[in-house]
């Protein structure tokens, strides 16, 4: 795929599960690290005049089916770990007192990515991998004392068998153990139980940036 790129060769991409299909074209040695699924504004402009009234509709539907942990069928494999209906859901000060924190104080979630996937599908980026994101935003955080931080694990399915052999678990406990206001989410407390107690998502990258804002909840997005 870089090969014909750089050799000023056209790329189409297919794009799409089982029941969908989209092709992309890549003309750009330019666009050798962008995701096939990213598509073109102009596309998503008409689509958003066109069908704005259905896809407001549908995609209320999903983020409130994700957060009662109840999602649809359609939805993504991610999300149906992310907000499973066996895990436990914790209110902020039940949280609170899990860790020993002080109610008042508001709380940031670091959502951690998948570190293996989605490293390259964005073009020029902030930061050169999700790796990267994850060490230098723990590191950040230790300077930070005026708010409670959860950093949560990426629900991750493993990809043709493997993990990472690095998880945002490892990297927790060699830059942040031991620092009272920077904790790590029990793995099993929901990803749904945190609308009701976080004043700001940071993510790398991901749907939780996306999730997050249709709850009036900012996200920093690297």
């Amino acid at each position: 795929f870089q090969n014909a790129l750089k050799n000023n060769v056209i790329v189409y991409a297919r794009d799409g599960g089982p029941t969908t299909f989209g092709v992309r074209t890549f003309t750009n040695s330019s666009e050798k690290y962008e995701s096939w699924c990213k598509y073109p504004k102009s596309l998503i402009d008409f689509a958003s005049k066109k069908y704005s009234k259905f896809a407001i509709k549908k995609g209320g539907e999903i983020i409130e089916r994700r957060f009662s942990n109840q999602p649809l069928g359609i939805d993504s494999v991610d999300a149906k770990l992310a907000h499973n209906k066996n895990l436990k859901s914790l209110t902020k000060k039940e949280l609170c007192n899990l860790f020993n924190w002080d109610v008042s104080k508001p709380i940031v979630c670091i959502f951690g990515n998948d570190l293996i996937d989605g490293n390259f599908v964005d073009g020029k980026r902030l930061f050169r991998e999700n790796m990267t994101w994850l060490k230098d935003t723990l590191k950040e955080i230790k300077k930070i004392k005026s708010v409670n931080w959860i950093v949560k694990e990426h629900h991750s399915r493993p990809y043709a068998g493997q993990h990472p052999k690095i998880t945002l678990t490892d990297e927790y406990h060699k830059i942040c153990d031991g620092i009272a206001n920077i904790k790590l989410l029990p793995n099993d407390i929901g990803g749904s139980s945190l609308k009701n107690m976080i004043s700001l998502a940071v993510v790398g990258g991901g749907s939780c940036g996306l999730e997050y804002p249709c709850l009036d909840i900012p996200a920093l997005i690297a």
